[in-house]
């Protein structure tokens, strides 16, 4: 597997989301230490949550890719690795624009770097938090940006699209 057969398959769908993404969220204060868990039991460099791991692994194996085999011996938890790391959070934001949030965000889709902001905050958020939000702030037809509903999120997620997006901007 090469982080390059990853990047193909998410950017079919989405551009350079997953490489800048990616970038921006493995960048982050946490810088490379694979080891913290926050409160809410994301670990690794993509902080992945339990909870994101199964369809990570899942929409991996519906591409043909077994992470399994990159690893020897078989650390208890995926995150450890951070190549596996980087892996499953590629695969967690290939899974949330293919099977939850490209088919579900309201129509007309956002573009470029608004897409970004909605894919970041469904990864911080969750996409079921976030597309409820947007079903009651956005009407059917209409425009919007994050701009027009990041008020209507939790601050945490706000903050976190700021950094990342800030990040990504000034290098």
């Amino acid at each position: 597997i090469l982080p390059a057969e990853i990047k193909a398959i998410n950017c079919k769908e989405s551009g350079d989301f997953t490489n800048t993404s990616i970038k921006g969220i493995s960048s982050s204060k946490l810088g490379i230490k694979t080891y913290i868990e926050n409160k809410m039991g994301a670990k690794g460099i993509g902080q992945i949550r339990d909870i994101a791991l199964v369809p990570a692994k899942e929409w991996l194996s519906q591409k043909g890719i077994d992470i399994s085999k990159e690893v020897s011996p078989t650390p208890s938890d995926f995150r450890d690795s951070p190549k596996l790391s980087i892996y499953l959070t590629a695969a967690y934001f290939g899974y949330l624009i293919e099977k939850e949030l490209i088919r579900q965000l309201p129509k007309p889709i956002p573009q470029g770097i608004e897409l970004k902001k909605f894919m970041l905050a469904a990864y911080n958020w969750g996409p079921t938090n976030l597309l409820k939000m947007l079903r009651r702030n956005v009407s059917k037809g209409q425009k919007y940006s994050w701009d027009d509903v990041a008020s209507k999120s939790p601050n945490e997620t706000q903050k976190y699209i700021d950094g990342i997006v800030e990040r990504l901007t000034n290098g």
